[in-house]
């Protein structure tokens, strides 16, 4: 990846939830590309996107989920996903102390009452199939959704997985959301880590954005399968519906 890091400016992200405020049924995903309880706002921005949207979604690896954080989110969040692993591998592929994020995870749970939760990891090439087993026996059970995601991006090439999928499908992904990063620029979805950038919400707005020539030209690529755009003709991570999110398998749902 090439682009930047930051943290997106609270100036923006009002900006961003006062024009979706305007509309119905939107769901927001507060994260993306890194550990979103890093953003030393993140609260606050969660505090203002509350009263502001349907839905509010987060994805951590609960290394800093400490209690306190927890009983902010818990009134604040509609959906939470926990990226972990199993416990002997937890560390090589992901760092971090699993006790500790098992504790806030486990301390989450016990207060998360009305919020629907996720646990998944990803699928490496040193996992065997216990180890699935192991990771899908201990949490199904304890939340709504277990989740194993193929490994991808392996090749150097965004949302590239190591087999074939078989024929190419229309992905949903360009007619139903879009992304935008800390800095303001917008690509095309959680795929998309260095794409060639589609718009620019500090001077457009999301509507704007959203019904421009890139975005039309990139779903008409879609519709025909007729793929030219760097980052999509390469990607097998399609979504087909809106019901497969992915190639992940749900193991319990």
């Amino acid at each position: 990846m090439n682009g930047k890091d930051g943290y997106m400016k609270m100036e923006l992200f009002r900006k961003l939830m006062n024009e979706i405020s305007k509309f119905s049924g939107r769901t927001v995903y507060l994260f993306r590309r890194g550990e979103s309880l890093l953003h030393p706002e993140i609260i606050n921005m969660f505090r203002y996107a509350r009263p502001r949207v349907e839905d509010i979604q987060l994805t951590t690896n609960a290394t800093l989920l400490t209690p306190e954080m927890s009983d902010e989110l818990i009134n604040l969040l509609d959906f939470i996903s926990f990226s972990i692993d199993i416990p002997e591998k937890y560390t090589s592929n992901r760092g971090g102390d699993y006790n500790t994020v098992l504790r806030n995870v486990e301390y989450f749970l016990s207060k998360a009452n009305g919020v629907s939760v996720q646990v998944s990891m990803v699928r490496t090439n040193e996992h065997t199939e216990e180890d699935i087993e192991q990771f899908m026996n201990f949490w199904k059970g304890r939340v709504e959704r277990v989740r194993v995601y193929d490994l991808h991006s392996a090749d150097g090439k965004y949302g590239s997985l190591s087999y074939n999928r078989g024929k190419r499908q229309t992905c949903m992904k360009p007619f139903s959301e879009i992304l935008i990063y800390w800095d303001g620029s917008t690509g095309r979805c959680n795929h998309d880590w260095d794409g060639e950038r589609l718009g620019d919400v500090n001077k457009q707005t999301i509507q704007e954005v959203w019904y421009s020539e890139p975005y039309r030209q990139l779903r008409q690529q879609h519709e025909t399968l007729e793929l030219t755009d760097n980052t999509c003709k390469t990607c097998n991570s399609w979504y087909p519906t809106f019901k497969e999110q992915g190639t992940g398998l749900v193991i319990k749902e």
